[in-house]
């Protein structure tokens, strides 16, 4: 596992430990949030917690002390961004960001995890501007080829497509 990402992560979750739960569930909204980021944060879905993964579809990624998150084991059928992030949002989840698919990643093997290197997979809730941002922006996608695979995914500013991918959810 990468340990920069690891320490990251680890610190993030240690001022979580110690601060108001308010701060960490809601935190300040980050460039790309909109109404549905909002309210993941309100609904503690970035909240790390304890294992309670159903291990039949779920795996847990333990992030340090025992707190972080359950993955799914298995992509689910290409779609586009907004569509995958309805669909996780519908199941009371969310689609991963980068760096939890990035540690997910680093121990697929040992999770059960299937195709982490195979296909390109919607890896944020978050989009980004892109050079024309006044008809597309861009969301992080990772896989393909490697842990450390990151690219942009091009959106609609509209919502949709063009891109159509695979996609995981967690909680």
């Amino acid at each position: 596992m990468n340990i920069k990402l690891k320490l990251i992560m680890s610190a993030m979750i240690a001022f979580c430990l110690f601060a108001s739960t308010d701060v960490c569930a809601q935190g300040a909204p980050a460039a790309g949030a909109d109404m549905w980021t909002g309210g993941m944060a309100l609904g503690n879905l970035f909240t790390p917690h304890v294992n309670f993964c159903d291990p039949a579809t779920e795996a847990f990624v333990d992030v340090i002390f025992g707190l972080g998150y359950c993955i799914e084991k298995n992509e689910r059928p290409a779609m586009q961004w907004t569509d995958a992030r309805k669909t996780c949002l519908q199941n009371f989840k969310r689609l991963p960001e980068v760096a939890e698919m990035h540690l997910a990643c680093d121990d697929a093997a040992a999770l059960g995890l299937a195709n982490m290197l195979v296909n390109a997979e919607w890896s944020s809730n978050f989009f980004i501007e892109t050079a024309d941002s006044s008809t597309t922006a861009g969301v992080h996608v990772t896989g393909f080829g490697g842990c450390d695979v990151i690219r942009t995914g091009q959106i609609n500013r509209s919502g949709g497509g063009p891109e159509v991918l695979v996609f995981r959810c967690v909680r």
